[in-house]
């Protein structure tokens, strides 16, 4: 059985940098009415970088919405009307200033389908080459290899907070 939610109308609440955020009437399955709020996102794509097939590279950076550094994979929201393939090639360079040889699909999924649209590409980046760091004005970004053990213990002790980065570690890790 199909399980839909009918929009009957949306009022648009608030209009940021990347997002906006809407207040929709819906219509239930059974015919009453409720309400959703949903922040509208254009998309993501992050990058699992592999400096050889044992090493990873991740960032670390100041989350401000849960106040602390975190160790993640590079990672950037799409410009409008912008390719996944294209923008994980650009975020990768900015972020890490590693340029790939290849990119090749990891996975994609949505981040928090319960009020956000965002949906994220995640791209295995290999054949990695040195080039330079081009990071946006707000960004403070330290880049560092892991090994495959690395990874395995931080995710077993808890180290790693970001759900994309813990979805790509464990999709790779399956797939060697």
């Amino acid at each position: 059985m199909k399980h839909m939610e009918k929009q009957l109308g949306s009022k648009l609440i608030y209009t940021g940098h990347h997002i906006t955020v809407t207040r929709d009437d819906i219509q239930l399955i059974d015919g009453r009415v409720s309400d959703r709020d949903v922040v509208h996102h254009p998309g993501a794509v992050a990058m699992l970088a592999l400096l050889d097939e044992q090493t990873v590279l991740l960032v670390r950076q100041y989350r401000y919405a849960a106040q602390q550094d975190m160790w993640e994979i590079p990672a950037g929201t799409l410009e409008k009307d912008e390719d996944p393939l294209d923008a994980a090639y650009r975020e990768l360079r900015e972020e890490t200033g590693y340029i790939a040889g290849s990119m090749t699909p990891l996975t994609e999924f949505f981040t928090s389908p319960g009020f956000l649209t965002e949906y994220m590409h995640v791209y295995l980046a290999r054949q990695l080459k040195a080039d330079r760091q081009d990071l946006d004005p707000d960004e403070f970004i330290d880049v560092k290899p892991f090994s495959r053990r690395q990874l395995q213990d931080m995710l077993a002790a808890d180290e790693i907070k970001d759900a994309k980065t813990q979805i790509a570690i464990l999709r790779w890790l399956v797939q060697m």
